[in-house]
């Protein structure tokens, strides 16, 4: 019986086909700082870099995430209804060592991608954010290499 039910599920997720979230992951380094930054951030840092375009096709819905994860931080950012370009808006969050969970919203000034999110399997991205890892007046420039899962 558990076999047959197994088949059946299968079967139908090959009709139908699977609708899961689209993901990119990648490395991300910081590659250039203001001043404002020196408490928080150096120029050189690493992150796990992991993206969500928007697009209900996709699975993701109307908001845009970017997580940048640090050894004993992360830095998260949502473009309401809408992508990570420059020119926009973001709302985020740090969640910091001493378990400091602040918020955050900012401007994304620039975005560069290498190849458009959707068809190709990877994309490099240099992005310039405005309180950056939710310093205020600290600006950040990352540049991430980013491939998408399956």
């Amino acid at each position: 019986m558990r076999r047959l039910i197994l088949a059946a599920a299968a079967a139908l997720l090959s009709a139908f086909g699977a609708h899961g979230e689209t993901l990119w992951i990648g490395n991300a380094q910081l590659i250039a700082a203001t001043s404002a930054c020196v408490n928080s951030v150096t120029v050189g840092d690493f992150f796990r870099a992991i993206y969500r375009p928007m697009g209900v096709p996709l699975g993701n819905g109307a908001n845009s995430h970017l997580a940048l994860l640090a050894q004993r931080s992360s830095f998260v950012m949502r473009v309401p209804n809408n992508t990570f370009r420059a020119s926009i808006n973001y709302v985020g969050q740090t969640v910091g060592s001493t378990i400091g969970i602040t918020s955050k919203a900012g401007g994304i000034l620039g975005w560069q991608e290498s190849a458009g999110f959707g068809s190709p399997l990877v994309s490099n991205v240099t992005a310039s954010i405005a309180n950056f890892y939710g310093v205020t007046g600290c600006t950040g420039t990352v540049r991430m290499a980013l491939m998408r899962l399956p």
